[in-house]
């Protein structure tokens, strides 16, 4: 409607009455006046929407305010205020008409919303205002340091990250001892994101990480660090180089404040990935290593303490290859017992090398023969290449064993020798072994030269014809202990013998011998315990239980063991 021309055609039917009434001068010109000044008021005063919102960014979550404001038309406003995210259709009211003039809502979803507010005059003229309104995911500070607890001296490094806000960050680095009431500026507002620093006491440390996004807003996140008075790792190892099948041994040591000192080891061939692990952390301060081949190893052992400090320390071993080892991990097992261990390396020895009599009795023995290194490599050795050869192989064997050198006295010559020999360990008593002595020198190529008369005897027995000089000794108090491996040995000699048989009695020699005799076997060897030496005697005792027998012949020689005979018999009936 045109209110000008409304405002006019009652101005003019005014007039028009008062001219109707004659002239009346009841017709005021006050009223008059009135009436012209309204219509001349709306013709030039238009409803005008003069709102406005409290920003046109803001964070998810964050308060936004409607305010509302008009002027013109006939006065008496009234403001309705709605909203809705852009990619709505349907708006959402926050406060329908009234004489409110502020509303805030606190958008929940970072994206653009639209919104809109109404203002209405007495008329009901209406006029409203849109505005649009980017909302953004709230700032978050996920800043991290490199480790809550360090040694002093070590960084503490900071890195600043940030999510959400309206980007365009800006990063700030401060710090301080916790005792203290001032901050350190490290780095004040910068794109630059990382910064370290270098405590030098041992104590708690506060660090402030600063984020700020290109609308000013900022997030702070603190940290407590705990600074330690700086753990040293003093971890050594007993050796840089063993040949196969020894033992190193590596050994934890460490030294700062915290104390409460734990140690791991690990290993790995050099040419691996993966490391192995010996003993993970714990209180023992040692732990022994037996590389199971040659080659290069890495160790490492790891240092811990009450805080949780780790510091690490690495070594190289060289293993070099061991024949030793080789052999003795062929003939022994992990069943068998300690008897039966020695039994083995002993009769490996005997049944492998010759002494080097051809150097001996020259006298120029060469030098491999005084090793073991040269014994395993030649199969010719001396008392010494027996002896120690014989003790790598107990050791590689895990037997406790040592290497004994003095004189010894041959029955042949009154006169003393150099000689070496050795001790070792079994069931928890030490005996004494001469394997050199129980490989005797036959000529013979048929006659059996694996003898155990030196084989685990006591102090006894070898101090008979051995004297230990001065040096690693045990006293060896136990007697033989022939019980315990002797049916083994008997078992082996007879095994595969038709005519051959073991006698603990003079009951067995009578049963046994005239059995041989019943299935018409004329020539027969016994194996006979016996304390008697003379074989004047011993041959009539076996004459003695051999019936209808009209000659007997018979050599005997003592065999393996003290008071055991191998007697050969031949029967004429």
């Amino acid at each position: 409607m045109d209110n000008r021309r409304y405002i006019k055609k009652g101005f003019a039917t005014a007039l028009a009455f008062s001219i109707m009434m004659g002239g009346m001068a009841t017709i005021q010109n006050a009223a008059v006046q009135q009436v012209y000044a309204a219509a001349t008021a709306s013709s030039v005063a238009t409803l005008t929407n003069q709102s406005s919102i409290s920003s046109y960014n803001i964070t998810k979550g964050q308060k936004l305010t409607f305010n509302a404001a008009a002027s013109g038309g006939t006065g008496g406003y009234t403001y309705a205020f709605f909203y809705k995210k852009a990619a709505d259709t349907k708006w959402s009211t926050a406060k329908n008409f009234s004489t409110t003039q502020s509303v805030s809502i606190y958008p929940a979803t970072a994206t653009i919303y639209n919104l809109c507010i109404k203002v209405k005059d007495s008329s009901g003229a209406i006029s409203k205002k849109y505005f649009d309104v980017t909302v953004q995911s709230a700032l978050q500070n996920l800043s991290t340091v490199n480790a809550l607890t360090i040694a002093k001296g070590s960084q503490i490094e900071m890195k600043g990250i940030a999510d959400g806000g309206s980007g365009g960050y800006t990063y700030s680095f401060l710090y301080k001892k916790q005792s203290d009431t001032s901050w350190t500026m490290k780095q004040n507002f910068s794109s630059n994101n990382y910064a370290a620093i270098t405590p030098a006491t041992a104590t708690t440390y506060n660090l402030c990480i600063k984020i700020k996004d290109s609308n000013g807003a900022i997030s702070k996140k603190y940290f407590d660090v705990n600074v330690q008075q700086q753990l040293k790792n003093l971890s050594t190892v007993s050796t840089s180089e063993i040949s196969q099948g020894k033992n190193v041994t590596l050994i934890g040591s460490a030294s700062g404040q915290n104390g409460g000192f734990q140690y791991a080891y690990f290993y790995k061939k050099s040419d691996a990935t993966s490391w192995k692990t010996l003993k993970n952390f714990s209180t023992q301060k040692s732990v022994s290593f037996k590389p199971d081949s040659a080659g290069e190893y890495d160790l490492c052992i790891k240092v811990k303490d009450s805080k949780n400090l780790v510091e690490k320390l690495y070594f190289t071993l060289t293993v070099t290859p061991n024949p030793a080892n080789e052999i003795t991990s062929r003939i022994i097992t992990d069943s068998m017992t300690d008897i039966q261990k020695v039994k083995a390396i002993h009769d490996w020895l005997v049944n492998n090398v010759e002494y080097d009599t051809k150097g001996y009795n020259s006298g120029n023995i060469s030098a491999e023969s005084y090793t073991a290194e040269g014994l395993f490599k030649n199969r010719v050795a001396v008392c010494d290449g027996y002896s120690k050869a014989f003790l790598a192989m107990a050791e590689c064997a895990g037997l406790d064993s040592v290497r004994i050198t003095g004189i010894a006295y041959n029955s042949s010559s009154s006169t003393g020798e150099s000689h070496s020999w050795n001790q070792v360990k079994v069931n928890g008593k030490w005996y004494n072994i001469d394997v050199t002595w129980d490989d005797p020198i036959i000529t013979n190529s048929n006659e059996d030269n694996l003898s155990y008369q030196y084989f685990l005897i006591p102090d006894s027995v070898i101090n008979r014809d051995h004297v230990a000089g001065n040096g690693a000794k045990y006293n060896c108090t136990s007697p033989q202990p022939l019980d315990l491996f002797l049916n083994d040995v008997i078992n082996d000699e007879i095994s595969g013998h038709q005519n051959w048989c073991y006698c603990e009695s003079e009951s067995d020699l009578d049963t046994k011998l005239n059995a041989f005799i019943k299935k018409g076997i004329m020539e027969f060897t016994v194996i006979y315990k016996t304390n008697e030496t003379d074989q004047n005697k011993i041959a009539n005792t076996m004459f003695s239980h051999c019936k209808n027998i009209r000659t007997f012949n018979f050599r005997s020689i003592q065999w393996k063991f003290d008071g055991y005979y191998k007697i050969t018999i031949k029967v004429t009936t």
